[in-house]
């Protein structure tokens, strides 16, 4: 036999366990010790026992009960309202503005949006602000925003910081007078009027492009009435904002002088009139 540890000692090894509260029972014999209790204590039985909120554990009481069923409910209620509820608001949402904005679109939008054809520029941008801004662009993507404003391709002119005293526009070119010279403008340029006023000044330079005055002033006012800050016409496209949702994106009506392929972000108002998504 291999070596256990217990040397040679047989003893050791083959010892028997003793018995459980052998002692104990040498002692007290058969009869379980009872404890003494004070004559005036009060008697309670088993049920009184069970029932007193000392005796039990706190997680047997009916505080933690509730304090448990609240949770359990809490968990579910917020999994249920990101799983299912959350989801269901932002479709419902989504729908009820698309929805919203097909049955707003009236006469209003559609002379808005007749515009483009009507003033015939390559490009224009306006706006109904008190502060009259109109641009028309030729040959370049011009945001009218930045450094690009001072580029010599631009001609501004009006009342607040021109960079040309007299424009003529021929068949071709743009011709800009400048402080000492005159510049021809032929494949690129930008024309942007600016100004506190539209007055008869420009009339001659509004007749070369085509801007009729009174025209001009119709479009500030149903732009006002519809709370639509501009219009834009570009790549043969007329396009006003009407909304612009932080988690549903921005919307347009758009006019174009062709028909537009139909999608989910492509809503279809009438023969060349859609209504466009963009994110």
């Amino acid at each position: 036999m291999g070596y256990m540890g217990f040397g040679m000692r047989k003893e050791v090894y083959k010892r028997k366990p003793k018995k459980s509260f052998l002692k104990l029972k040498e002692v007290y014999g058969n009869d379980t010790p009872k404890v003494k209790h004070h004559p005036s204590a009060p008697k309670l039985t088993s049920d009184d026992v069970l029932n007193k909120p000392r005796f039990r554990s706190i997680h047997d009481t009916k505080f933690f009960q509730i304090v448990k069923l609240l949770l359990i409910f809490t968990v579910i209620g917020l999994f249920l309202n990101f799983a299912f509820i959350q989801p269901w608001l932002f479709e419902h949402r989504f729908l009820a503005l698309r929805k919203n904005l097909i049955e707003s679109y009236s006469d209003d939008h559609k002379f808005l949006l007749s515009s483009g054809e009507h003033l015939n520029l390559h490009y224009f941008k306006f706006d109904s602000s008190d502060n009259s801004s109109i641009t028309a662009k030729k040959g370049i993507n011009f945001s009218g925003r930045g450094s690009h404003i001072d580029r010599p391709y631009v001609a501004k002119i009006g009342t607040r910081n021109p960079n040309a005293f007299n424009i003529v526009m021929t068949n071709d070119a743009m011709h800009v007078s400048r402080n000492d010279s005159i510049q021809v403008l032929k494949e690129t340029w930008v024309l942007i009027f600016d100004s506190d006023t539209i007055d008869n000044r420009y009339n001659r330079i509004f007749s070369q492009l085509s801007i009729d005055l009174e025209y001009i002033e119709e479009l500030r006012r149903k732009l006002r009435v519809k709370n639509i800050s501009e219009v834009k016409f570009e790549d043969s496209c007329t396009s006003i904002q009407v909304a612009d949702h932080r988690d549903y994106g921005v919307y347009e009506y758009v006019r174009c002088g062709k028909a537009l392929r139909e999608n989910e972000n492509m809503i279809k108002l009438d023969s060349l009139t859609y209504l466009r998504r963009r994110y």
